[in-house]
């Protein structure tokens, strides 16, 4: 893609510009040349093609330059078929307007693809001419080609059926055209005002419609003329990496060993120091143990001669797993005069509570569930 954007430029300097906000790095000299080539409003050259932004700017200066041409004026009315909201889709999706004024000497674009594939959608021409029958428009294309433009139809089907349509002649007035729609041109020279750009890629999209930066006649631009999506940058990273290793490997290399080419386009992060200190992004490294539900990494020892806490309750609790339901308990229930021993498995002695720990929602929900292991003080 760079390759065929330097031949069609002629301009060093201006691939320069441009090469500078592709990468979001524009500042500098870059503004500087782009500087240069401002104008007033009143300085505007003949002949030249205009870019806008917005289509109400467009609308505008395509109107008052036909009201400059002289000669009788053709209106062409759009013709609907259909439920008035299905119309109104399909107006909202047609360039063409619902009324086209036209003239002769009128600068045109073709607003639909051709099913005979004579023109476009984008192809642009000059009115030369109406046709003696039907007075349909007779344009010629800048590559000379003349064209009859008739009639064209956009619907709606449903199940194979026409649920809506609208017919028109596929042509708007282009002496200034959007920058959407500029996209696929080369030009010698435009008027381009991007002070009111809104997207991403637009100031990069509009600029490199020119060949040199002498063609250029800015009106006007802001910061975000200069800007291109951030995914459209690391994108184009990756597709110049794809290509510098294609230079560097070889068609045959790669053609032995695809995988020589993934291998030389993937980035490979390099792991910071907390990552490395974790273990996470250095391969072969030994794995970092996982933390326990108590957030250390290994459990706490215990103090020596330090015990493990039980009570025992004045209830006799049974065999194990025999008993489903535990009496009530009493708060009178004296406390134990010893620590009972360390008990693993269900408990078999009596399990005395102290005082405040009985009435506890937890505790009460326990004692009259299934059996349950000796609690830990």
């Amino acid at each position: 893609m760079e390759g065929s954007r330097a031949d069609r430029l002629r301009d060093a300097a201006f691939l320069d510009v441009l090469a500078a906000i592709r990468s979001n790095s524009c500042s500098g000299v870059h503004r500087d040349r782009l500087a240069s080539r401002l104008i007033g409003r009143d300085q505007l050259p003949t002949g030249c093609t205009r870019l806008f932004t917005h289509n109400a700017a467009v609308d505008d200066i395509n109107q008052q330059q036909l009201a400059k041409l002289g000669g009788k004026s053709r209106l062409f009315a759009m013709i609907t078929k259909g439920p008035e909201p299905f119309v109104r889709i399909l107006q909202r999706g047609c360039l063409s307007p619902e009324a086209l004024e036209l003239k002769q000497g009128a600068v045109v674009m073709f607003t639909k693809n051709d099913p005979a594939a004579r023109y476009v959608n984008g192809t642009l021409g000059v009115v030369d001419d109406f046709d003696a029958e039907d007075s349909y428009p007779m344009v010629r294309t800048r590559g000379g080609k003349r064209i009859l433009a008739e009639p064209s139809k956009w619907k709606i089907d449903e199940n194979g059926k026409e649920r809506a349509s609208i017919t028109q002649v596929p042509l708007k007035l282009a002496w200034a055209i959007t920058v959407h729609k500029s996209q696929g041109m080369s030009l010698d020279a435009a008027v381009i005002d991007l002070s009111h750009a809104f997207e991403y890629g637009q100031g990069y999209v509009a600029l490199s419609r020119l060949r040199e930066l002498s063609g250029l006649h800015l009106l006007g631009l802001n910061e975000r003329a200069l800007r291109v999506h951030p995914i459209a940058v690391e994108k184009d990273a990756q597709f110049r990496a794809a290509s510098n290793a294609v230079s560097r490997l070889g068609i045959a290399s790669i053609a032995r060993k695809p995988q020589n080419l993934a291998a030389a386009t993937v980035a490979r992060p390099t792991p910071g120091r907390k990552e490395r200190r974790r273990g996470r992004a250095c391969p072969g490294r030994r794995k970092v143990l996982r933390s326990m539900p108590c957030g250390r990494a290994t459990p706490r020892p215990m103090p020596p001669g330090a015990r493990m806490r039980t009570w025992t309750s004045s209830a006799s609790i049974g065999p194990a797993r025999q008993s489903t339901r535990l009496p009530p308990i009493s708060a009178a229930s004296p406390p134990p005069s010893a620590p009972a021993s360390r008990n693993t498995g269900w408990s078999k002695t009596p399990l005395h509570l102290p005082p405040n720990l009985l009435g506890t929602k937890p505790l009460r929900g326990l004692l009259n569930g299934p059996p349950a292991p000796t609690l830990l003080g």
